[in-house]
């Protein structure tokens, strides 16, 4: 899948995603990637492309391998929106939808095959034309309706003015 941006917004394309500039690079060449020393939890790490693993590096904090809520929180927080900022409430909640989904195993933790696959399914759905590439209207629309859902919350609208 290939992205008409040259940066693609990791959260968005994790389903929740706002804005973390992180490419995606087609399934194709994530699949040339050569194989590489496999850590715990990480199975399929040789399918994790070189821009998601440069992005989970600088993410994982504490350089253990996983991102845990913690860094996956503070990540949201540094991430640039636009003209608007995230309040603090926007953040939890970003940072709470977009751990739960890409946790696959429920393990606390997200390795970079988690991430990977988090974002190749979400650029799936986004793109919605089918064409193989996220377009900027495709982006604008996704990025209209995932902050939607954070405004909602759990426990429906927040500002409904807004």
């Amino acid at each position: 899948m290939r992205i008409a941006m040259s940066r693609f917004p990791l959260l968005l394309a994790a389903t929740v995603g706002v804005a973390l500039s992180v490419p995606l690079a087609a399934p194709a060449a994530a699949q040339k990637t050569p194989a590489r020393k496999v850590t715990p939890g990480a199975k399929t790490a040789a399918k994790v492309s070189p821009q998601v693993r440069a992005e989970f590096a600088r993410s994982d904090t504490n350089k253990d391998g996983f991102l845990s809520r913690t860094e996956v929180t503070e990540r949201v927080r540094r991430m640039d929106v636009g003209r608007s900022k995230l309040n603090g409430q926007q953040i939890t909640d970003l940072s709470t939808l977009w751990f739960a989904r890409a946790d696959t195993n429920k393990d606390g933790k997200i390795s970079p095959a988690e991430m990977q696959a988090l974002l190749n399914a979400t650029a799936r759905r986004y793109d919605t034309n089918g064409d193989g590439v996220v377009s900027v209207e495709e982006r604008q629309a996704a990025r209209a309706e995932t902050l939607n859902e954070v405004r909602r919350g759990p426990a429906g609208p927040k500002n409904p003015g807004r």
